[in-house]
């Protein structure tokens, strides 16, 4: 049975009869909008080619989903009794021909190594950061001192919410961010260095002090007892603090110039936590205590994020 649209003969000798519809008659646009396409053979699959093909597609989406997950290591507690070298070794003239090492920043190698120096050397290091993400510092930052104070169950929670990975356990030996960046601490930031010059407490009680050193020495000398802190005078913020172990929200007044440490002593005194760490995190990044609130972004009716820890 022949179909209403086949085509014409193209010579009379042709075995096949002359069609006897009315369908050579159609107009020639009739005929181009009804004919259809020929099916290419090669667009015909048996069930059995669908499969392999499905199969080819489907390892090949796991070895691309495999390859982009970072090997990653539980964090190891840090052992009390290690010690590294201390910066001060990395100025010899084979470390200095290296493509990778880490000088002191605040002063020069010849000065002794007190506990006062290995601080204020660590804050510059986590200052002065150039590559990679300002927030991903930060977070590392935060993370390194909670290994130090021996919380490494909260350390490994925060870097698995912050994407980030540990091949090895260890921080010194380098850390992936979400995007596979490579983020180097030098091991001295992480572990106590060998040949710190002990010095009398009297003796650094006669130096001068950063205000975050004076408000650690509050707490740990105070343990307990109220600090008084000073009134604010002048223009001021009622700035929205709002605590991470209770999620409670306590409005402090800060003066526009002082610095981020007086509204944390002035937080202290209001709610009694004179004992605990704290930390203040805004947009995803740790705030300077020794800085003002608007040097650092915030934006007054914005709430501040304080991070208790103990």
């Amino acid at each position: 049975m022949g179909c209403c649209f086949s085509r014409q003969a193209q010579t009379d000798n042709s075995p096949y009869p002359a069609p006897v519809t009315n369908a050579a008659t159609a107009p020639d646009s009739l005929r181009n909008i009804t004919a259809t396409s020929p099916v290419h053979p090669a667009s015909l699959s048996t069930p059995r080619e669908s499969q392999h093909s499905h199969a080819r597609h489907a390892s090949h989406s796991d070895f691309s989903q495999a390859k982009s997950v970072a090997p990653n290591t539980p964090l190891k507690p840090l052992n009390p009794s290690r010690r590294c070298a201390l910066p001060t070794t990395l100025n010899s003239p084979a470390t200095r021909r290296a493509r990778h090492h880490v000088v002191p920043l605040s002063q020069p190698a010849e000065a002794a190594w007190t506990r006062k120096r290995l601080k204020r050397e660590r804050q510059d290091f986590w200052d002065t950061r150039t590559t990679g993400r300002p927030e991903t510092w930060a977070a590392l930052r935060l993370m390194v001192e909670m290994l130090q104070e021996g919380h490494t169950g909260e350390a490994q929670g925060f870097l698995d919410a912050c994407g980030c990975t540990c091949p090895n356990g260890e921080v010194w030996r380098g850390v992936f961010d979400d995007h596979g960046e490579w983020y180097k601490i030098p091991e001295w930031i992480v572990v106590e260095p060998s040949g710190l010059v002990e010095v009398d407490e009297e003796e650094e009680d006669g130096k001068s002090y950063s205000e975050d050193e004076i408000e650690e020495l509050k707490v740990e000398k105070g343990k307990g007892k109220a600090v008084v802190v000073e009134e604010v005078v002048g223009p001021a913020y009622k700035v929205k603090c709002r605590l991470s172990n209770t999620g409670q929200d306590v409005v402090i007044k800060v003066g526009r110039e002082e610095k981020l440490g007086m509204l944390v002593r002035r937080l202290r005194a209001s709610t009694g936590m004179y004992d605990q760490k704290i930390k203040v995190a805004y947009l995803g990044r740790i705030l300077h205590e020794h800085e003002t609130l608007e040097s650092q972004g915030w934006r007054e009716g914005h709430v501040l994020n304080f991070l208790v820890f103990g």
